[in-house]
């Protein structure tokens, strides 16, 4: 018996290699089959068939092989761009690319237009209300000669410089202020900062009604139940650098005498005429009233 060879070749079939050997040698001479097709040689009749292991059909005649090009070409990879994801800074959220379908490309629709802010124009300096020409002259001519129109625009009335105390505030902290005092009418007494707003008070044509009352600090109506009285000498102490005059007007109401305003100078003198002149319009008024009363 012989020994096996675990090294040694395979020993070929007797009754098996005789047909493979002629397979193969048909497959040598006459070229490669299609795909799918094997050569067989019938026991029986001794002619080569051919039968498709892949769909199971047979065949006595040898399909022919489709030829194949020599030269290989590698496949082309289509790249496709995705753009990436943008935010969009108006919207604050993110928008997603969309693909044109025509040509498999990915095409992002623009940004929509950043809302413009609206148009602001910058700010112009103040420019006064356009009066008719003769206006325009006459206080043109007004100003150029001040002195001379406040005169003739006083001429007839009571007027004078003092000190003052209006508001609460000046009142409660004993502040004096410079002020100029006019008998507008008979019976109505104006205070203000200065002569030359006076002026604007009567003819300044760009000055709108509220901008004329802003100049006038105090507007004191003279009737029967107002009281001037009378003048006295007091040292304010720090808030004077020396002793003033002084005196108060009042004005008698429901629920008790209201101090209207007060008056002061640091002579006596600069305040007379001006009690005097309120204390007979006072007179004039409460003669009205009786008379009236009758």
């Amino acid at each position: 018996m012989e020994e096996f060879d675990p090294f040694a070749a395979p020993r070929s079939d007797p009754l098996v290699a005789p047909a493979q050997t002629a397979t193969q040698s048909a497959n040598q001479d006459r070229g490669s089959l299609p795909p799918g097709w094997v050569q067989h040689v019938d026991l029986n009749s001794g002619k080569e068939y051919y039968a498709n292991n892949l769909t199971g059909e047979t065949s006595w005649s040898r399909p022919q092989a489709m030829e194949q090009p020599h030269t290989m070409t590698a496949p082309v990879a289509m790249v496709v761009e995705v753009p990436e994801v943008q935010e969009t800074a108006a919207e604050g959220s993110l928008r997603k690319p969309s693909f044109d379908a025509a040509d498999g490309a990915a095409a992002v629709p623009p940004n929509p237009p950043a809302q413009q802010p609206a148009y602001q124009s910058p700010p112009q300096p103040y420019q006064p209300p356009v009066q008719p020409p003769v206006v325009q002259q006459q206080y043109q001519a007004q100003q150029q000669d001040t002195p001379t129109t406040l005169a003739r625009m006083l001429s007839g009335k009571l007027h004078g410089e003092c000190l003052a105390r209006i508001s609460m505030r000046t009142l409660l902290v004993k502040e004096w202020k410079p002020c100029f005092w006019v008998f507008h009418k008979p019976n109505e007494l104006l205070v203000l900062r200065k002569r030359e707003d006076y002026l604007d008070f009567n003819v300044n044509p760009y000055l709108t009604a509220e901008e004329k009352e802003f100049l006038v600090k105090k507007r004191v109506n003279i009737n029967a139940n107002v009281t001037a009285y009378p003048i006295n000498q007091k040292d304010y102490g720090l808030f004077a650098s020396a002793h003033t005059y002084n005196f108060k007007v009042e004005e008698q109401r429901d629920y008790g005498p209201a101090i209207l305003i007060k008056f002061g100078a640091p002579s006596m003198s600069m305040l007379e005429d001006l009690r005097a002149a309120i204390n007979d319009q006072i007179v004039a008024e409460r003669a009205k009233g009786r008379s009236a009363g009758r």
